[in-house]
């Protein structure tokens, strides 16, 4: 429960390959060659290529930063990406990529055939086949040593810094500094907040009120929050999703740049565009959101769910994705073809007369789907144009010929792996809520794998339903002589409960919750946060919810 940061494993002797990382590294140091970063579009990718390039340059290194185009590039180190990477900086002398490399075979093979030295940073699932880089640091490959498994890209990057700082005896060199990047990128990969995520989280958001990178800074000012006062969820559903909205619709480096702004001037220029390409992104989210259920009224009945469309936009595939498996509880597949002949040239496609089919998978707990991509491998070599990622993530490239095979092997793995059934647990009942409340920030930060406490509520009566935006929900519950502000986010619940009648007479419910702190205006209320209803009675009749479609809502704070 009180975590320090000496609870954190040092990675000096555990971390494979950081002994050979940090030997390249001293000797790039002695010659003064040039380090080009190879990061990521995304949050993770955005905030450890800003952690490595000033931890870097604090340290003496001569470094630069490449973050390649989701379109143009494609995702980590390829081919087309590298070309691009050594016309823009023709000197570099070492590659250390971050939040990717793992599965890089073509693009790091080229590296080396230019005789640059690379060093992989990853935190994805490792193939069975070792990409030939210089040193691989992965806690997930093979014969690691490091204990936590779970870190994010940003995470990995830190133990390196931590080598770095060990091996040059860089006393003076605060790591510390670094934590409010760190927690940014652990949160918005969705990384477990157990063990050493927790760590890095708990310490890090209060750093962020005087962060040194001065766009985070800002962005966390805007929350509805405030810098100040800024939680993990605050990280994940306001933050992330501008930080990523330029690595899916307009330059991909405009999130890297506005974490390293240099004035308040400049970072606030930044995050308005972040801002405008969010509110794009919202629009056109929401637009093929709507294909895509329109697609699924004449759906099979199989447990995967696939879905082709040339019109899904590329950086949005995976964010659907998401919305379909939790709407569905199903693994889901969100493909959009690629069909110029520049976009297909990154995988080396210029030959082939079939167009390129490309998309992100999604599953919820219970599936695999890393494992899913690497049984398609075994089966069908060379089927996949490439693939790769976690449990619950993934992405994936193929032919179009390929499309219907792709899918036959995939709803096979997925079948193989069955799934974990949703149990239904809670933590307390009402009676323990306000003792549950009082313990309720120590417990902090919540997140994935460290979810915050849950209660039931039975049998409560419920009026002044209300709608919110037409699509969030509001409601009084009331059970003996307590009284509760309910809220849920995108509900799906808006329309049955607020026809279901005004007074408490009229309508009850059985659901879990979660207690939070709202702050509006200046004042503070204790609410709860629908989670899950579990029955609902109207006029002393029960209803089936399922006939309502999911009865959940696992997603309480709706993503801004």
């Amino acid at each position: 429960m009180f975590p320090k940061l000496q609870d954190i494993a040092s990675p000096q002797d555990t971390l494979k390959d950081l002994r050979e990382a940090i030997q390249i590294l001293l000797e790039v140091k002695d010659r003064q060659d040039l380090i080009v970063i190879y990061g990521d579009y995304d949050v993770d990718g955005a905030t450890s290529t800003a952690l490595l390039l000033r931890g870097l340059r604090a340290l003496g290194f001569k470094a630069e930063a490449f973050i390649p185009h989701r379109v143009e590039d494609g995702y980590g180190v390829t081919v087309k990406g590298s070309e691009k990477l050594l016309a823009q900086f023709p000197k570099a002398q070492l590659i250390l990529t971050c939040d990717n490399g793992i599965g890089a075979f073509d693009g790091i093979e080229f590296l080396r055939s230019q005789n640059l030295k690379v060093i992989v940073t990853d935190h994805h699932e490792a193939p069975s086949r070792r990409v030939e880089a210089h040193a691989i640091l992965n806690p997930k490959q093979p014969g690691c040593a490091y204990p936590d498994k779970k870190l994010a890209g940003v995470g990995v990057a830190f133990l390196l810094l931590m080598g770095l700082r060990r091996a040059l005896e860089a006393k003076d060199f605060s790591l510390n500094r670094f934590l409010d990047l760190v927690a940014v990128g652990t949160v918005c990969d969705v990384a477990e907040l157990t063990g050493t995520n927790r760590i890095f989280v708990k310490y890090g958001l209060p750093r962020i009120e005087n962060s040194e990178f001065l766009g985070l800074r800002e962005l966390a000012e805007r929350c509805p929050s405030g810098a100040a006062k800024i939680k993990a969820k605050d990280l994940g559903f306001f933050v992330g999703p501008r930080l990523n909205a330029s690595g899916r619709l307009g330059d991909p480096e405009l999130g890297f740049k506005t974490l390293l702004a240099e004035d308040r001037v400049e970072a606030q220029t930044l995050v308005q565009q972040l801002e405008t390409l969010n509110a794009r992104r919202k629009s056109m989210q929401e637009e093929q959101l709507g294909w895509a259920k329109a697609s699924l009224a004449s759906r099979s009945p199989r447990l995967a769910i696939v879905l082709k469309d040339s019109r899904y936009h590329l950086g949005l595939v995976g964010l659907i994705a998401g919305r379909i498996a939790e709407s569905f509880e199903s693994p889901t597949c969100v493909l959009t073809r690629i069909d110029d002949e520049h976009e297909m040239a990154m995988f080396g496609q210029e030959a082939l007369n079939t167009p390129l089919w490309k998309g992100s998978l999604r599953a919820p707990l219970g599936f695999h789907l890393a494992q899913a991509l690497e049984d398609i491998k075994k089966a069908a070599p060379g089927l996949l144009v490439s693939g790769g990622g976690h449990a619950q993530a993934a992405g994936v490239a193929l032919k179009e010929v390929d499309l219907e095979k792709f899918e036959n092997l995939l709803q096979q793995s997925l079948q193989s792996q069955g799934k974990l059934e949703h149990a239904l647990s809670y933590d307390a009942e009402l009676e323990a809520l306000d003792a549950l409340s009082e313990v309720h920030s120590l417990l902090e930060p919540y997140g994935n794998g460290n979810p915050a406490p849950l209660i039931r509520i039975k049998d409560a009566k419920v009026s002044d339903v209300r709608k919110l935006k037409e699509i969030h929900l509001k409601f009084k519950a009331h059970k003996g002589r307590n009284s509760f502000s309910v809220l849920q986010f995108q509900s799906p619940w808006v329309s049955m409960l607020a026809n279901g009648g005004g007074s408490p007479d009229e309508l009850s419910i059985d659901f879990l919750a979660e207690p939070f702190e709202n702050e509006w205006n200046g004042q503070v209320k204790q609410e709860l946060l629908l989670k899950e209803v579990l029955g609902i009675h109207v006029k002393g009749k029960q209803v089936d919810v399922k006939a309502f479609g999911r009865s959940k809502n696992s997603d309480a704070i709706s993503p801004s």
